[in-house]
């Protein structure tokens, strides 16, 4: 007969926090385990755990509380006749040293959150993410191994983007039906062992002659042009100068410009290379 083991947990959670049931499962029948997640009866999702797997504890994390909620929770191991589960009720609550409002749902175009995820869910499922009941995540070079839906070092899940993987949110366009056409974005990234650090944002002096009434507008064309120079400056004098009647000390100050480089960018909205349609892309 199957079995699963239960660490300590809380019982009782505030309705910003996240339920985490820690859980170990053992499947004679099988070398590794098939884990089913319900609640209230209706199956939210599945676990398929390998040989190595099941010697280490699982986690099993809920959110989007609601104050009294009667909901139970259920935890599935192996499939019928063989199978053994068990049930999790908890009482939610408003925490009364808090004053803290949630997000309103009405308002709310985009909730994207890694909790409650996991690399062990089937190929099909952890590949997986609906957003606005029409429209899904893209994964790309992912391999579910040390990227994808893993614990951080406080063992809360996140989506960790690495070793050339990249996701997309298709948000769509940006405007909404009361005619505004801005929004607010958040979102948190915790960065380690950058591999490229070259910079976003660029600040060059773009230059002109006042007695000619000359301003470096081809130059800089050229300069953005070209690969084999990173300083506008160097490129000026070695480069563009020479084929020209004037000298670096001729040049005066004329305003400052400032180049974006998307390519360096962990994550950008808009319409990127073959993309259908604009959403938000990250890249390490």
């Amino acid at each position: 007969m199957p079995l699963i083991w239960v660490q300590d947990f809380k019982t009782e959670y505030y309705t910003y926090e996240t339920i985490r049931i820690p859980f170990k499962v053992l499947d004679p029948n099988n070398n590794g385990a098939f884990i089913t997640l319900y609640k209230n009866g209706v199956q939210v999702g599945t676990r398929e755990l390998d040989s190595s797997q099941v010697r280490e504890w699982q986690y099993w994390e809920i959110t989007n509380l609601t104050v009294d909620d009667s909901s139970y929770y259920t935890i599935k191991v192996g499939t019928d006749p063989y199978s053994y589960s068990r049930n999790f009720n908890f009482t939610i609550l408003i925490d009364p040293l808090r004053d803290m409002k949630l997000v309103k749902k009405d308002n709310l175009k985009v909730n994207f959150i890694a909790t409650g995820r996991s690399n062990s869910e089937g190929k099909l499922g952890r590949e997986t993410y609906l957003i606005n009941n029409n429209k899904y995540v893209e994964f790309k070079n992912f391999n579910w191994y040390n990227n994808g839906w893993v614990f951080d070092e406080n063992n809360t899940t996140c989506l960790r983007v690495s070793n050339g993987a990249e996701v997309s949110i298709p948000v769509g366009k940006m405007a909404f039906k009361d005619g505004s056409s801005s929004a607010t974005i958040e979102i948190q990234f915790k960065i380690k062992n950058p591999q490229n650090y070259a910079k976003v944002i660029t600040k060059y002096t773009r230059y002109k002659v006042s007695i000619d009434i000359w301003e470096d507008n081809d130059a800089w064309d050229k300069f953005k042009a070209q690969n084999k120079y990173l300083n506008y400056d160097e490129f000026l004098t070695k480069e563009y100068l020479p084929t020209t009647n004037y000298t670096y000390d001729d040049l005066e100050y004329n305003k400052i410009e400032q180049d974006f480089n998307l390519k360096n960018l962990v994550c950008a909205y808009g319409k990127l290379g073959n993309s259908v349609s604009p959403g938000i892309y990250f890249s390490p």
